[in-house]
């Protein structure tokens, strides 16, 4: 790894490969890297915890709680890149002659020292238990999985964290996290993660690394995951966190934050990764436009033109909304209550202004079949958690996929349908042997004008939600809009 930026993992659901930095190189131990974030914040009761925080980000007023979230991630970072940064390197080390290991570390070291220090820290702070030599009989062994393995479960257990027990009311500024990760450091994931370290056993008949469970069972608390396995018990706590004023609200959000992955694909990391969307553009950001709420009546007949139609739904397609996008504003209908009205509205919208419809929601497809226009699905999730959706709602469709500009698409188009999903240039070969078993035929398609839209439209996404002053404008403009149409309607 050198100083570039190969991947991130933001606490949603897949991670992030920048697969422009590669040059011809498959991102297997970049992979690696990001996978081990992943999967201890997607098993964990610590890390689902926090995925569900990052969701509730999304509405506006618990986006207050913003720099509460960030200074968590100081009780955290450190331990999750040194055991990423492990697992990395002794993925590369596993490609290699034993010969070439000092080499190899001697390259790494030079070329990214902050990434050394972090492997480094994982050789000492395990007092030599995960040191170079037994790196090399491990690998000699052909142990590498089990070490992966290891390095996976120690961030788990570091993350199996009885979380109930934090001070959540007392919770309003960042000394007050401070205070219960010093009070008790079985809540501290850092100082968890270095008891773990100090309890580790290099077994010399296997060639193997294991966990001095007497010991650990001493010095760790590992809370019960029973009593967190129902989405009530983490919408408990961000109650106490936040109060019951937004509860609906909290329980609709954290609801979204599910990871839909089907087990056999774990096996087949590489699909869980993401391309890192262009966020560079050259031209204004359309979500930054001012924001005005009107009800359906008011839009219809109206005069005026706008490009986009983007499809909104929430809480298992009970709540329904469509944004219409322009170069100037966006107007937001909310008052569609049901989805056929939904459905019959958007044919009235595309009728009259030519619209681009457009939605990331995972909307049957016999729904979407009611709109008598192309519609595009464009998927802001990694193909992993994607694959079913395609069986379910395409199969027997027909599929393609295309480069533009340095990018891969997956198009899978059924009658009007077309979905569209990115992906990076290691999953191709992947992604089309799953493709012959459901989608028809692989079937010559190009990108039109209004798919290339559709695209641009959620690079623009990309962008907003990768600036936290771009969000806190764009909420800002929403809160406006929202308090003018409720002035309106009660005038």
């Amino acid at each position: 790894m050198s100083s570039k930026e190969y991947g991130s993992y933001n606490f949603r659901e897949g991670f992030k490969i920048e697969e422009g930095n590669f040059k011809n190189l498959l991102p297997t131990s970049i992979i690696k890297h990001e996978f081990t974030h992943y999967k201890s914040f997607v098993f964990s009761i610590f890390g689902t915890f926090y995925r569900m925080w990052s969701k509730l980000l999304d509405h506006p007023e618990l986006r207050r709680s913003k720099p509460l979230f960030d200074h968590l991630q100081k009780y955290f970072d450190k331990m999750q890149e040194q055991a990423a940064t492990y697992n990395e390197i002794v993925d590369e080390l596993s490609k290699l002659d034993e010969s070439e290991y000092d080499d190899y570390l001697t390259n790494f070291r030079d070329s990214n020292k902050k990434y050394y220090k972090y492997f480094n820290a994982m050789r000492k702070n395990s007092n030599g238990v995960l040191g170079t030599l037994h790196i090399k009989k491990i690998n000699a062994a052909k142990n590498t999985d089990k070490l992966h393995e290891l390095i996976d479960t120690i961030l788990f257990l570091s993350f199996s964290i009885d979380i109930k027990q934090f001070n959540f009311e007392k919770w309003q500024k960042i000394t007050d996290i401070d205070s219960d990760m010093t009070t008790n450091e079985q809540l501290n994931p850092n100082k968890r993660f270095q008891i773990i370290l100090n309890n580790l056993i290099y077994d010399s008949q296997r060639n193997c690394i294991t966990l001095d469970i007497e010991s650990l069972n001493e010095t760790l608390r590992i809370a019960d995951p029973s009593d967190y396995n129902t989405l009530d018990a983490y919408h408990q706590i961000f109650e106490r966190l936040f109060g019951k004023k937004y509860s609906l609200q909290m329980l609709i959000l954290i609801s979204k934050s599910g990871v839909e992955t089907d087990e056999s694909i774990f096996k087949d990391e590489v699909l869980m990764a993401y391309p890192s969307l262009p966020i560079f553009r050259p031209t204004e950001n359309l979500f930054l436009n001012p924001i005005k709420f009107l009800d359906a009546n008011k839009v219809l007949g109206q005069k005026g033109n706008y490009k986009y139609a983007q499809i909104i739904t929430q809480n298992y397609f009970t709540s329904w909304a469509i944004h219409l996008i322009n170069e100037t504003k966006m107007v937001i209908i909310q008052d569609v209550n049901r989805m056929l009205s939904a459905m019959l509205l958007l044919n009235q919208l595309i009728k009259q202004f030519d619209l681009t419809v457009t939605t990331s929601s995972k909307l049957p497809f016999e729904i979407l079949n009611q709109i008598e226009y192309d519609v595009f699905v464009f998927m802001t999730r990694p193909i992993s958690e994607n694959l079913k959706y395609i069986n379910d709602e395409y199969r027997d469709g027909y599929y393609n996929i295309v480069k533009n500009n340095d990018m891969n698409f997956l198009l899978v188009k059924k009658n009007r349908i077309m979905l569209i999903q990115p992906l990076i240039a290691s999953q191709i070969d992947l992604v089309k042997s799953r493709l012959e078993q459901i989608a028809n035929k692989n079937f010559l398609m190009s990108l039109s004008s209004k798919a290339f839209e559709s695209i641009d439209l959620y690079f623009m996404d990309r962008q907003l939600n990768a600036d936290d002053k771009m969000i806190d404008k764009f909420f800002s403009n929403l809160n406006k809009a929202n308090d003018e149409y409720l002035r309106l309607r009660n005038t």
